[in-house]
C-alpha cells in the first residue's frame, strides 16, 4: 500500500465534480463539457459553483450529481442549525430549474436526522435508478469501524427528504479500519453490480487504496 491519499471525483453526464482546496477549506466546482463524444474532449476551466454550494469557511465536497443535472448531493461541515457548534460532515442536498449555468442552484438543505448522525456523514453517491443513496459514516451504531459504508432506500426519485432508515453494508464491505468514498456501478449489459470504496485498514492512517466489491 501507499502512503498518498485517493480521493473518488463524481462523473455525471457531460460534467465532472470535484472538490478544490486544501484539507480545511476545500470548495465545489463543476465544470461542462460541450460535447458529448465517445471519447472525452478537454474539460473547461472549474466554476466555483456558488454561495449556495460553498460556504466559507466550512468544508464542502464530495458532490453527486443526480442524471438529470438538476439535484446535487454534498457533504458539508456548515451548521444545522444557528446554535449547531458541531462542524461535523453532513449531507446536504440542493436543486435547480434547469441544468445549465442559467439555473443557480437554490440553497442546500440537510437530509436531517434520518441520515445524518451526530457524527461524520459524507461521500454521498447515487444508484444509477436513484433509490439508492450510499455514503460514509462515522456512526457506531451497528458499525465495525471508525468509518462504514452505508445505504438508504427512498420510494419516490423525485423525494429528496424520502430517505429511509440507513442500514450498514456488512462485513463484505465493511471492516476494523475506514471505509469511504462509495461509486456504485451497475452493469447494464452483463448484469451485477460493482461497488468501488476507498479502505484504509486498521489502525487507520497506514495507507488507504481503492477496492471492489461485487454484489452477489
Amino acid at each position: 500500500m501507499t502512503t498518498t491519499s485517493r480521493i473518488l471525483v463524481s462523473l455525471a453526464p457531460l460534467a465532472l465534480v470535484l472538490a478544490c482546496g486544501t484539507e480545511a477549506d476545500r470548495k465545489i466546482t463543476g465544470s461542462f463539457s460541450a460535447d458529448h463524444t465517445a471519447s472525452f474532449s478537454a474539460w473547461s476551466e472549474p466554476v466555483n459553483l456558488g454561495p449556495t454550494i460553498n460556504t466559507s469557511p466550512y468544508n464542502d465536497q464530495q458532490a453527486a450529481l443526480s442524471k438529470d443535472g438538476l439535484t446535487l448531493f454534498l457533504a458539508s461541515t456548515r451548521p444545522e442549525r444557528p446554535d449547531d457548534g458541531v462542524f461535523d460532515q453532513n449531507i446536504w442536498v440542493s436543486r435547480r430549474a434547469c441544468a445549465d449555468d442559467s439555473c443557480p442552484w437554490g440553497t442546500a438543505v440537510s437530509l436531517g436526522p434520518t441520515v445524518n448522525s451526530s457524527v461524520n456523514d459524507f461521500s454521498p453517491a447515487l444508484s444509477r435508478d436513484e433509490h439508492w443513496l450510499f455514503f460514509a459514516s462515522g456512526r457506531q451504531q451497528g458499525a465495525a469501524g471508525s468509518s462504514d459504508i452505508w445505504v438508504s432506500y427512498r420510494q419516490d426519485v423525485h423525494d429528496d427528504f424520502g430517505w429511509e432508515a440507513p442500514v450498514n453494508l456488512g462485513a463484505g464491505v465493511n471492516t476494523s479500519g475506514f471505509e469511504g468514498g462509495p461509486a456504485y456501478f451497475e452493469n447494464e449489459e452483463g448484469g451485477g453490480a460493482q461497488l468501488y470504496f476507498n479502505h484504509n485498514p486498521a489502525p487507520v492512517n497506514t495507507g488507504g487504496d481503492i477496492y471492489v466489491s461485487t454484489q452477489a
